[in-house]
């Protein structure tokens, strides 16, 4: 009979339905109803089997109409955890997301990574998952318009007013007065803007500025100050007015307006008239002088110091350097450019260099302590180190050497080269199938790899 094997786009043999991968992404939403920008918290969980990045990427949400309260997550990787007969490593990114637009939406979120896959290769291929959640079904309710105040920011959640400050306190008809303001929080305030009095009557007031203070780890709560310059025109002025400052609270389901006490303020000087643009002229334009630039200066009788001459250009050490250099860098190039063309025409030297240069950087990586601790770790290096050099000299990709290869060639080894051999391979099933990780001789393994290495020679 004749038998086939279906394999996938990457050219790997299909599995079952049973198959377990060697990732998996899930996502917990607590809150499935939500307020229309109302802040609720989302933890990502992000399962992986040999991971092979070391900057994680955070998953990324798909469903327009939300946005993360903050743009990166830090990671917190908890202890290993079964799942489907295999150890994962768990990586949990926690933070909190708002709804921008009402109605039923779906949350789903994608990332993707690089892990270490076993399920076909014993020695372990490279491969780049796709990774997308289940859909969560969330329900964004609009906020209702009945008892909306006219001067509505769009703020959910639970808010106050706090540390209003004048700087200076005491000041003059005509000059300005910073007003420090806090507005903090359960809620995202930041597209909101600084609170305001029911009218500026007797100020002039300028644009204000605000600064997002973010201090909770997921970003629940919030806390932004802001600064805004006013001036004083009369001074019968005693205060800055109350500050206004209207939310909606999804615990009450209504809308609450909180009002800020009066900010003492002392105003001395004359009134001035009230202005439409720039600000009151406080200082008088000083009277204006003749201009005596346009007269002729007196002829000098003696030439005063006369300049030093400055050394020339080609006595200059680094005019030079620079032509120097410039053809220094061409020369490098150069040679860098010869020694790819040679490797490119020379496949076997070019291999035999990188075979080299992994070999010496992985078996410098195994004398680690950490490494040697990490029995997954310390078997993968050990197994890239084998599978390189075997490779080399079998004349074989170093990708497709498997188990069914090694055992089909002819090993016309010596008997101490085969016993190192069979060993290391023991101690690899051993480590990955068995998790018998406490049985690892980390130095036992290195010796029979530079066994094998100095017969490979």
């Amino acid at each position: 009979p004749l038998v086939l094997t279906v394999l996938d786009r990457n050219g790997n043999a299909q599995t079952g339905d049973g198959a377990t991968p060697p990732a998996m992404l899930t996502v917990k939403v607590p809150k499935r109803t939500v307020y229309l920008g109302e802040v609720f918290p989302l933890t990502m969980e992000l399962m992986a089997e040999g991971l092979r990045q070391n900057h994680l990427p955070v998953p990324q949400l798909l469903t327009p109409g939300i946005r993360f309260t903050i743009f990166r997550p830090n990671f917190q990787q908890t202890a290993m955890r079964p799942a489907n007969g295999k150890l994962y490593r768990v990586f949990t990114f926690q933070t909190g997301a708002v709804a921008m637009k009402s109605g039923k939406l779906n949350l789903t979120f994608e990332v993707t990574v690089t892990v270490m896959d076993y399920t076909q290769n014993v020695f372990g291929k490279q491969r780049t998952i796709n990774l997308t959640s289940d859909p969560i079904e969330l329900t964004v309710k609009p906020l209702p318009t009945a008892g909306r105040p006219e001067n509505f920011s769009g703020a959910v959640g639970q808010f106050g007013i706090d540390n209003i400050t004048l700087n200076p306190p005491r000041a003059k008809t005509g000059d300005p007065v910073e007003i420090n303001l806090r507005l903090s929080g359960a809620g995202s305030l930041e597209t909101i803007s600084m609170p305001q009095p029911a009218s500026w009557d007797g100020f002039k007031i300028h644009p204000p500025t605000s600064e997002l203070d973010d201090d909770n780890r997921r970003v629940l709560t919030s806390l932004k100050r802001f600064k805004q310059m006013v001036i004083p025109l009369r001074p019968e002025l005693t205060a800055i007015p109350p500050m206004e400052f209207n939310y909606f609270d999804p615990k009450k389901q209504e809308y609450i307006s909180i009002t800020s006490p009066a900010t003492p303020l002392a105003v001395n000087g004359a009134a001035m008239p009230p202005t439409t643009g720039g600000d009151p002229a406080i200082i008088p334009a000083a009277p204006e002088k003749s201009d005596e630039r346009n007269k002729l200066a007196p002829l000098r009788e003696q030439p005063g110091v006369l300049a030093e001459l400055p050394v020339p250009l080609v006595k200059r050490a680094w005019f030079t350097a620079v032509p120097a250099m410039a053809l220094l860098a061409f020369l490098i190039a150069f040679a860098v450019r010869q020694r790819r063309d040679y490797l490119q025409a020379h496949p076997a030297i070019a291999r035999r260099l990188n075979v080299a240069r992994v070999t010496r950087v992985t078996l410098k990586e195994l004398q680690d302590p950490a490494v040697q601790a990490d029995a997954e770790r310390f078997l993968a290096g050990v197994q890239l180190v084998l599978r390189e050099n075997l490779g080399r000299v079998i004349d074989q990709p170093a990708e497709g050497i498997t188990a069914e290869t090694l055992r089909a060639e002819d090993r016309e080894w010596p008997e101490e080269v085969c016993a190192a051999w069979d060993r290391l391979h023991e101690q690899d099933a051993l480590g990955r199938f068995a998790n018998a990780a406490d049985t690892l001789n980390a130095q036992s393994a290195l010796a029979d790899v530079r066994l094998l290495l100095d017969h490979w020679k």
